[in-house]
């Protein structure tokens, strides 16, 4: 990120969050920068706290620059004296929006809590769409969910193990079963799925456990959700696998910026998903559930299921071209 004394680092994450230790704290320690912690996110001031402290950087996870993007432009979007981010889970139509609106670069990573920073683009070596390259310290391999590797293009879930003994985590507190089912076969298992291609770029694809599996179809949830993002008047959006009946059914999860015809939202879905992944069902919600570190409980929405609110495409008679 090129830190130097002259920064001010701007983070929003709790204590208990790699991010505001990792990423903030101890970034700002090393190179003799300033760093201002916040208690929360509010995109309405988020700018003019920004001007208030000097802030030259920040950290984010997915949902922040989504949250800044949904607001309406402002003369002010570039006066500011931010130049640059770290953080992950932004689409590239997102990231390349952001740096045209705002005037700041996006670095995306990959990253946990047990291993610190997996893979990295860096400030002035980046790849938009992707989460960077192995960082030097890791050993890291894509396996499928018989331990195999994968061929490069493919997804499969992210495993690592460290180069030096000693720089990552041993086990979690008082949980052996946990800790030996993590490290199965001498890899740590991180529940990422990633795609990683001929020149080492690795691709974010999916949460293992946010996966939804239709007709023998694997959809990541997280390419719905970008899809639905680039709508206009999608503030938010969330994407599931529901249960109805025998199958599981892609639920999209969203909260609007106005009045939004579900009929126009799977139109534009439609025009950048696989047929297989367009949402069978709609649901409109004032806010996502979210936890301390704005990361939404997915789990919550799987729970709640198909609502009574829940609008479906096939009692409506929609038909997703094929």
């Amino acid at each position: 990120m090129d830190y130097t004394d002259a920064d001010v680092l701007l983070n929003m994450f709790p204590f208990s969050h790699i991010n505001a230790r990792y990423t903030a704290a101890l970034a700002a320690i090393l190179v003799n920068a300033r760093v201002v912690f916040r208690r929360g996110f509010s995109a309405s001031t988020f700018w003019d706290e920004c001007r208030e402290h000097g802030v030259t950087a920040f950290n984010y996870l997915g949902g922040l620059p989504s949250f800044l993007l949904s607001k309406p432009p402002s003369p002010l979007d570039l006066e500011h004296d931010v130049r640059r981010a770290y953080g992950a889970g932004v689409s590239s139509a997102n990231n390349a929006e952001f740096a045209r609106r705002f005037g700041v670069t996006l670095v995306e990573v990959l990253g946990s809590t047990e291993l610190g920073t997996i893979t990295a683009n860096s400030l002035h070596d980046r790849r938009l769409g992707s989460c960077g390259r192995p960082v030097p310290e890791l050993e890291i391999e894509l396996h499928d969910e018989n331990g195999v590797p994968v061929e490069p293009g493919l997804p499969g879930e992210v495993v690592v193990r460290a180069r030096v003994p000693h720089i990552i985590f041993s086990g979690y507190y008082r949980s052996p079963d946990a800790t030996a089912d993590a490290w199965r076969g001498g890899w740590f298992h991180t529940g990422d799925r990633c795609r990683v291609d001929e020149d080492g770029w690795f691709s974010f694809v999916d949460r293992v456990k946010d996966t939804i599996r239709r007709r023998g179809e694997n959809i990541s949830s997280w390419e719905v959700e970008q899809v639905a993002l680039e709508h206009a008047d999608v503030a938010e959006a969330a994407a599931v696998g529901a249960t109805f009946g025998d199958e599981e059914e892609v639920l999209l999860v969203v909260v609007a910026e106005r009045a939004l015809d579900p009929v126009a939202l799977l139109d534009h879905c439609q025009a950048s998903l696989p047929h297989y992944a367009v949402p069978r069902f709609v649901r409109f919600v004032d806010e996502l559930p979210r936890n301390a570190s704005a990361r939404v409980m997915k789990q919550d929405l799987r729970s709640a299921g198909v609502t009574a609110d829940t609008w479906d495409r096939t009692e409506h008679g929609y038909d997703v071209a094929r």
